[in-house]
């Protein structure tokens, strides 16, 4: 629902829509009765959703741009059984479409449902169309026809749950299919030669450059400030987008790797070549915290880019390093002076040196994440980036970085595990940037950072660690546990006694599953 708001937001029709929960209401009432309740409390997972567009050409638009939609139908009618869906698609059909000269074909696509193309399935979904209508006044042309039907039986159960008992029933018909397979297809990681191992897959990447509204007649850059190997920057160019990126990683953007196949060098740079889309308008060598665009003269930058996308290291796969004066060795500013004078007598080259890094807090990326954006984006410009979560959190918005200038619009929870997952967080600008509050919203965020240092409160990072690996070693050991328990009780049950050769490989067996726990607990605090 979150992806398909952005893009009908993006093609005008955003602030007209209305949708209404089909799965609560009383099927005695109309279908146009709106749901009060605001949509985004809905947490009962629905294969159906009921919007009210104004026109087909709103509905063809905002499919061929979203990722997330099978089939958007204009809906004539549903009821719980065939009585009441044929009486409801009587009042509700398009005469219209009912025509002697038109062509059409039924499309069925049931959820929960075991799924039957037998004709006699086929000729009870027909009849729903009219009565008696197995053989109506239109010729049926499965390949080329100008109207097609859409017929969707929705089966809940113990098993799947969808907040009501029984079988629901809907038919319609279809305005305007799925189009972003090719788009998917083409922008596949397996077809591209230059991987990192956090590249984002090709379809959480649409996703996101549909939740910002990317789009090639918006002026302005996407920029992604933690760009990796170019991922979601290869499909805002697929878009039609400008594009530009930082990153911190020498070895990512300027010495790339060989390819096994041709022997060459390759790079962010070779994906787009590959693809033949625009280059970006820079890639920089550089940190979001240490960015000129931190510190520039708002006038002239805000309204540089259309929409920021990002996707932070935050401590699991790989751990947040920033530039910092002295750096792990903490020097001072006269071996910084000493290096300096090196660099301009020439002793060793320029594009030899790589700057010192320190850890980069969950909490600090968010904080300058949401700055740079304040501070580039025009008013109505959107950003979203990942955010680790905790899936069982009650209130996840307490984590989410806040500024005056910024309202979030969306927010939505891809599980891992039963403890953990990433939230795809959006935020939408309000009003154009003022530097006084700016300067207030900082003085706030670090009297608060303090105040829970100083009470013990721990940072978003070490918290993620927490619920991450813990998880991670408490599964390992439950599994361990298990399939011990499960084979010394087959063991007394077959009176086996156990040789010392076996007791030795069962202690270098818990021996190894200690190491194992031990690298868990250090995955993420080196690069």
């Amino acid at each position: 629902m979150q992806e398909f708001e952005a893009v009908a937001n993006l093609y005008g029709v955003g602030d007209g829509l209305e949708w209404m929960n089909v799965s609560n209401c009383d099927w005695n009432d109309s279908v146009t009765n709106n749901d009060k309740s605001n949509n985004k409390n809905r947490t009962s997972f629905e294969p159906i959703r009921v919007v009210k567009l104004p026109s087909d050409e709103a509905a063809e638009k905002i499919v061929k741009r979203t990722s997330l939609v099978k089939f958007i139908a204009h809906l004539w009618g549903y009821g719980t059984n065939d009585e009441e869906l044929r009486k409801s698609v009587f009042e509700g059909r398009d005469e219209h479409f009912l025509s002697e000269s038109m062509t059409y074909k039924l499309t069925c696509s049931d959820f929960g449902r075991t799924k039957s193309n037998s004709a006699e399935e086929i000729r009870k979904r027909l009849e729903n169309l009219v009565p008696d209508a197995f053989q109506p006044k239109a010729k049926v042309d499965l390949m080329n026809p100008k109207v097609e039907f859409l017929s969707c039986e929705v089966s809940s159960n113990e098993q799947i749950d969808l907040g009501f008992i029984g079988v629901k029933k809907y038919f319609g018909r279809v305005v305007a299919k799925d189009q972003s397979r090719a788009r998917l297809n083409l922008l596949d990681l397996k077809k591209r030669r230059y991987l990192g191992p956090t590249s984002m897959d090709a379809h959480m990447s649409l996703i996101m450059c549909n939740m910002v509204n990317a789009d090639e007649k918006r002026y302005g850059m996407i920029l992604d400030p933690f760009c990796g190997t170019g991922s979601v920057l290869l499909t805002a160019a697929e878009l039609g987008c400008l594009t530009c990126g930082f990153e911190i990683d020498p070895r990512v953007l300027e010495f790339g790797k060989i390819c096994k196949k041709t022997g060459e060098k390759i790079d962010v740079l070779t994906n787009f070549e590959d693809y033949g889309f625009q280059k970006p308008v820079f890639l920089i060598r550089g940190d979001v915290h240490k960015s000129p665009l931190l510190k520039g003269r708002i006038h002239q930058i805000e309204g540089m880019f259309q929409g920021i996308v990002a996707d932070p290291p935050y401590g699991v796969r790989e751990r947040g390093r920033k530039s910092q004066f002295g750096g792990r060795q903490k020097k001072t500013e006269e071996d910084m002076k000493n290096h300096f004078d090196k660099l301009q007598e020439g002793k060793f080259a320029t594009s030899e040196h790589i700057p010192s890094t320190v850890n980069y807090p969950l909490s600090e990326i968010m904080d300058d994440l949401i700055d740079l954006s304040a501070k580039t984006l025009p008013v109505g410009g959107r950003m979203c980036f990942f955010l680790p979560a905790d899936v069982h959190q009650a209130n996840p918005e307490t984590d989410f970085p806040s500024h005056p200038c910024f309202k979030v619009v969306a927010h939505s929870l891809q599980n891992f595990s039963t403890a953990w997952g990433r939230r795809l967080v959006t935020y939408e600008k309000t009003k154009p940037f003022d530097i006084e509050e700016h300067l207030e919203t900082i003085s706030q965020r670090e009297l608060a950072r303090n105040l829970d240092t100083k009470n013990g409160v721990k940072d978003l990072t070490e918290r993620v660690r927490e619920f991450v690996f813990e998880d991670e070693r408490s599964a390992v050991r439950k599994e361990f546990k298990r399939d011990n328990v499960q084979k010394f009780k087959l063991e007394r049950e077959s009176g086996i006694v156990v040789d010392r050769e076996k007791v030795i490989e069962r202690r270098e067996r818990a021996k190894a599953l200690r190491v194992k726990d031990i690298a868990l607990r250090n995955r993420g605090k080196r690069t």
